[in-house]
């Protein structure tokens, strides 16, 4: 809390009177007067020894009761002592309406006062019992002798009125002593001064907010006197407060609307009673962009019946954390026959959609991996996405391929002419089977002649079999030798060898060769 600052003895002074000119006690008889004394001491005259008259006759008011009193020193001590029953003569007008009133006596208090109620609005004394050679104390004031206070003396001048401006911070209420410490008197011609406190409507228990006056009183010896009208105004300095959340953060496609942030804050004030309906949005970049992914700013403003103001600044963060979505099979099919899926194919079956970036399927990224369209396997592809906040997506697909291939078999038949073969014994055969496969690498052992067609043959065909069986590696395999019959018109053919499709269980060779590279 600031401390409380005072604008103290900021006086705008209106002077009055400065000015003085000569006393005209005939002017000033003509009104009433400026304190409470209505004597003026130049509108008196001594005529005897112990007997003073006024000059002129006074204004006074009508039907109001008025006392005139006067002390030891302006009586004298011999006519106080002497005069046991002093009387005056009062008048309306010099000799009109004059009666001879008597003077009651306070000897506890060393006085002389008559109290009288006035029928007309003017006044003339006579004959008033008084020494009058020392002390001013003679006065006419309004009231009973009951209400007197003690003496004033006239006031020749219209009184000098000051008037300043004491600022108090509602929250620190300063008592009327410290605001009195406040004003400071000093009088041009020396002697003791006074200053009284009049009263006011300020009350420093109770403080509101608004303009309130006290007034004080500065007088001399003399009664001269000067008032001071203060003017206290009660301020609040102390700005509202506004609590809540200074930062929101709001998913993409989830929007808060502006009402339901000021319902979730709170606003209070030491003076004014506000609520979240006095806030004023003094600017908002979030509304129109509440479905935009960003950072935007909203400030807000609340002041107090003061004028106080208090803005906050709220930060939005509208975040996109949604990956996109992909879709598109997770399983692919292919086969032996369709050859290798291409990059292009593959990407084509798949599509990316952000809810925040649309459709961002040019981001697609597909591994392959290790994916080989010649191997018949089950591989594993990769699809992925990310999109422009960062949030990725990943599929894992299985990309099956299938032999679609019917089976071949293969075998190796070697092939001799009749005659050829017929010129060469069984184990010349033997021999000569034996050093073909070994010509492709194999090592058969125990070849053996199973079946010879050439031996059971009732005509001539173009073609008979030499079945035989091998051992390679413990395993027994079964192939056949062909033997042509060629025309006698025919050349002779030489020994070649060209490869058929058997129909038996035995394979031959390379079958075997194949299975082993497998």
């Amino acid at each position: 809390m600031k401390k409380i600052w005072i604008l103290s003895c900021l006086f705008m002074v209106f002077f009055s009177g400065l000015s003085i000119q000569a006393a005209d006690y005939a002017t000033n008889a003509l009104r009433f007067p400026y304190g409470k004394n209505y004597l003026d001491l130049r509108n008196i005259q001594r005529t005897e020894p112990r007997d003073i008259d006024m000059f002129t006759h006074i204004k006074i008011k009508k039907n109001v009761s008025y006392t005139l009193v006067m002390d030891l020193d302006y009586i004298g001590v011999d006519n106080f002592s002497q005069d046991e029953y002093p009387f005056l003569t009062h008048c309306e007008k010099e000799n009109v309406n004059c009666q001879t009133k008597d003077i009651s006596v306070d000897l506890t208090n060393e006085r002389w006062y008559y109290t009288f109620i006035s029928t007309v609005e003017t006044l003339l004394f006579r004959n008033i019992p008084a020494m009058a050679t020392t002390g001013y104390n003679i006065m006419l004031y309004e009231g009973t002798y009951a209400q007197f206070t003690g003496f004033e003396y006239y006031i020749s001048n219209a009184p000098i009125y000051y008037h300043g401006v004491y600022l108090v911070d509602i929250d620190h209420p300063v008592p009327e002593a410290t605001i009195r410490q406040s004003l400071s008197i000093s009088d041009p011609k020396g002697g003791s001064l006074k200053m009284d406190f009049l009263g006011g409507d300020y009350d420093d228990s109770n403080p509101e907010l608004g303009e309130f006056f006290l007034q004080y009183r500065a007088s001399d010896q003399m009664t001269n006197t000067s008032y001071f009208e203060m003017m206290v105004k009660v301020i609040d300095r102390t700005k509202p407060i506004m609590t809540g959340l200074d930062t929101y953060t709001i998913e993409h496609g989830t929007p808060l609307v502006m009402a339901d942030m000021l319902s979730q804050i709170t606003v209070s004030d030491n003076v004014t009673a506000l609520t979240n309906e006095d806030i004023d949005v003094v600017s908002d970049e979030y509304t129109p962009n509440m479905n935009q992914a960003g950072t935007y700013n909203i400030v807000l403003s609340v002041m107090d019946g003061s004028f106080n103001e208090t803005t906050k600044t709220i930060q939005v963060r509208v975040v996109d954390t949604k990956p996109p979505v992909i879709t598109g099979p997770d399983v692919i099919y292919t086969y032996l026959s369709d050859g290798a899926r291409t990059l292009e194919q593959i990407t084509s079956l798949y599509r990316a959609m952000d809810a925040h970036d649309g459709d961002i399927t040019y981001k697609l990224n597909i591994f392959l991996a290790d994916y080989d369209g010649t191997l018949i396997k089950n591989h594993t592809i990769y699809v992925r996405c990310k999109d422009a906040a960062g949030n990725e997506t990943l599929r894992t697909v299985h990309l099956h391929v299938i032999d679609d291939t019917a089976p071949v078999f293969d075998t190796a038949d070697y092939v001799l002419d009749i005659d050829t073969y017929e010129s060469m014994t069984r184990e010349e055969v033997i021999e000569w089977l034996t050093n073909q496969m070994a010509q492709t690498g194999a090592s058969p052992r125990n070849l053996q002649i199973l079946l010879d067609e050439t031996e059971h043959l009732q005509s001539k065909r173009e073609k008979a079999y030499i079945y035989y069986s091998y051992e390679i590696d413990g395993i027994t395999y079964q192939s056949r030798l062909a033997v042509d019959y060629v025309s006698e018109s025919e050349p002779i053919p030489w020994i070649y060898v060209s490869f058929g499709v058997i129909g038996i269980a035995g394979v031959g060779f390379i079958m075997y060769r194949r299975l082993k590279k497998a």
